[in-house]
């Protein structure tokens, strides 16, 4: 993420994030989403970010045979439910 990213998601983001990622999809931006996590934690956004080790696209999926991840699955489920319930309460 460059610096003028960074400018714009300051000025931009007035929104609280979460943010659940298959390693496979993001091994190469792993440095750009730790670098968006600590930018939005530092202009005290709530955030959760979470990288499930091994997991490929559509890991939530249960149709998806090859990469279905029903631990995985209920992680994610749990931490967007729980999120979403903190986050819009008010």
């Amino acid at each position: 993420m460059t610096e003028i990213t960074a400018k714009i998601m300051k000025k931009f983001c007035f929104f609280s994030i979460v943010c659940l990622l298959a390693i496979s999809a993001f091994a190469a931006n792993s440095k750009s989403v730790s670098y968006f996590g600590k930018t939005l934690d530092k202009m005290g956004k709530k955030i959760d970010i979470k990288i499930y080790d091994d997991a490929g696209h559509a890991f939530e999926n249960p149709n998806n045979k090859d990469g279905y991840r029903p631990e995985d699955a209920a992680d994610a489920w749990k931490r967007t439910v729980s999120f979403f319930a903190e986050t819009l309460k008010n």
